[in-house]
């Protein structure tokens, strides 16, 4: 077993962020109530924490924020829960890259809604994300089309024209 740790934070799958560093004293940080999905998240909140620690603040003072950060609007937000399905709004993740490290935090069935602004991006990489995490993607916006041709083959596909249609 690979015992040897290196100074910083580390997790440990799924709910521990760990503080292991000689100027601080070890600490454990909860994950449980922390509202972003996805490890690139979690990767952002052992980066926020240490740039926290080097300016002095406690881990009382970290560990609330973890617990109470919500995320952006329309960037993997939750919208509601209904037949076991959870629907997600993504209208701003048109970065392909980010759009499937977020899905692949899933292991249940969700319903996207995806779109947003066009930014040139190939959408047909998120082939495998939309094949195995997504039951119905609902399309809204300036890239709904291109997505659509992309990868609407690949799940349950609606095309709407406002964010209010897509709920």
């Amino acid at each position: 077993q690979y015992t040897e740790r290196f100074q910083g934070m580390y997790l440990s799958p799924p709910t521990v962020m760990h503080l292991h560093a000689p100027r601080w004293k070890e600490h454990e940080f909860d994950l449980n109530n922390l509202l972003l999905r996805g490890l690139h998240n979690k990767e952002n909140v052992m980066a926020a924490a240490l740039a926290a620690k080097l300016v002095g603040v406690s881990n009382e003072a970290i560990q609330k924020v973890i617990t109470t950060f919500e995320p952006l609007p329309h960037r993997m937000e939750f919208v509601a829960r209904k037949n076991q399905v959870n629907f997600y709004n993504d209208s701003k993740g048109t970065n392909v890259h980010s759009l499937m490290r977020s899905l692949e935090s899933f292991r249940e069935p969700v319903i996207l809604i995806a779109g947003g602004k066009d930014k040139g991006e190939e959408y047909e990489v998120l082939e495998h994300s939309i094949r195995n995490h997504v039951k119905n993607l609902i399309l809204v916006g300036e890239a709904k089309e291109k997505i659509n041709r992309a990868v609407g083959d690949f799940a349950e596909t609606f095309l709407v024209g406002t964010f209010e249609e897509a709920v």
